[in-house]
């Protein structure tokens, strides 16, 4: 899987360019003993073929709450992508170009026990499927 990683400090915090000049942050010294880095990665999806049975496995758990005609129909059917000669690597491959995990990672002080440290997990989207390369240039796309 493909990865971008950046760390730095918040010595240039409020003179970012996405701030233009409406804002004029004057934190001194407040951020002096704070790092961040980030993360962004492609992800590895594993999509079952049979989705069918895998819903009718749930509703028979009872995920769905009460057994409901609609998912007994789906179990019944047992929808299977592979019948449509639809691999899961097909759908895994494709749909990996669109989402990314984002990790974002601040901490404090010499952080030796991993307190002192706040940590964002998320996922995006990235309807275009365009990939840019580290350090690139946004106007050439990779795709």
């Amino acid at each position: 899987s493909s990865m971008i990683e950046e760390n730095g400090d918040f010595d240039d915090f409020g003179s970012e360019e996405f701030r233009g000049d409406a804002i004029d942050v004057d934190a001194e010294d407040a951020f002096e003993d704070f790092k961040w880095a980030y993360t962004i990665r492609t992800i590895d999806l594993n999509i079952p073929t049979d989705i069918g049975g895998s819903l009718g496995g749930l509703e028979e758990n009872g995920y769905f709450g009460e057994s409901s005609e609609r998912t007994q129909d789906i179990g019944q059917n047992q929808m299977d992508l592979g019948d449509l000669g639809i691999q899961p690597d097909m759908i895994t491959e494709y749909l990996g170009d669109y989402i990314r995990e984002v990790r974002v990672l601040v901490w404090w002080g010499d952080n030796e026990d991993g307190i002192d440290q706040v940590e964002l997990l998320t996922h995006v989207i990235n309807p275009t499927g365009a990939v840019l390369e580290q350090g690139g240039n946004p106007n050439e796309v990779t795709q």
